[in-house]
C-alpha cells in the first residue's frame, strides 16, 4: 500500500478541520493541472 486515499485525507479533514500532507499536495497538483490546460475557441 502506498498511503492513504484522497478519500480518505477528505474523510480525515472533514471530520477534524485538518489538512493532511497528503491532501494539500493533492490538492496542489489539481491545481497545477488545471493551469495547465488550454481553453480552446472555435470561431465560425
Amino acid at each position: 500500500m502506498r498511503g492513504p486515499s484522497t478519500q480518505d485525507c477528505e474523510k480525515s479533514y472533514a471530520r477534524t478541520g485538518v489538512p493532511s500532507w497528503n491532501l494539500q499536495r493533492k490538492r496542489k497538483q489539481a491545481e497545477e493541472a488545471a493551469a495547465r490546460i488550454i481553453p480552446v475557441v472555435v470561431t465560425a
